[in-house]
């Protein structure tokens, strides 16, 4: 299985993708919206995970473009900070499958993710 992770903070990408050979998971990184609907669009990826600060574009234009334009149910993990609570809800209503607020432990990471 292959999870996109769309984030602009290599950091975070890192401790992801970390995260993700854990559980058995192939991923790729993007670091922009257009990087990330690239590899979408051609990847097809089986999970997304979703930074709310994605650069150029925000998350939300992510999200909304793989259930609209794409009209895909990849399940969709949303990752952003307590302050964006608002942007996160709102990405939750367009179809994003869960979130998770910013720090996070890596058992909250794990359960997030199995639960999609």
């Amino acid at each position: 299985m292959l999870t996109l992770v769309a984030t602009n903070n290599h950091l975070v990408a890192k401790t992801i993708a970390k995260q993700l050979l854990q559980l058995d998971q192939a991923c790729v990184c993007a670091y922009s919206f257009e990087e990330a609907s690239l590899i979408y669009k051609n990847q097809r990826p089986d999970k997304v995970i979703i930074d709310v600060a994605l650069k150029s574009e925000s998350g939300l234009t992510l999200t909304q473009l793989i259930r609209k334009e794409y009209q895909s149910v990849t399940p969709l993990l949303l990752l952003g900070k307590i302050n964006v609570q608002s942007e996160i809800e709102q990405q939750l209503a367009e179809g994003a499958n869960a979130s998770l607020t910013y720090p996070f432990q890596t058992r909250q990471f794990s359960e997030a993710f199995k639960k999609l």
